[in-house]
């Protein structure tokens, strides 16, 4: 997803809205997005592991907003899954649910 800017509270909220209606289908198991992806940060000789944004809630001021997005840049996991290189694009990873097949024998 790209707008002019990504970061905004719009953009960030309706990113969070598809993603949320895209949990509820019954084949999607897993949906990471730039809000409550997963960042993995080395604390004390520990690996931590903590949201992108606390609790998965949008970030409600434009400093946060920047955290956000510094957080996201800053994160070698997150590069290319649910923001670009640069740092212009967003998206949304999706991990879909094994799909299985009635044999009979």
């Amino acid at each position: 997803m790209k707008s002019e800017n990504s970061y905004s509270l719009s953009t960030l909220t309706k990113i969070k809205l598809i993603s949320d209606e895209l949990r509820k289908l019954p084949e999607v198991e897993e949906v990471m997005d730039p809000i409550n992806a997963k960042v993995f940060k080395y604390l004390f000789g520990m690996l931590v592991v903590k949201q992108s944004f606390p609790a998965g809630q949008i970030p409600g001021s434009p400093e946060e907003i920047a955290k956000l997005k510094d957080e996201m840049l800053s994160e070698p996991t997150l590069r290319n899954v649910v923001v670009s290189e640069n740092g212009e694009y967003l998206a949304l990873y999706l991990k879909m649910k094994e799909r299985r097949e009635n044999r009979r024998g």
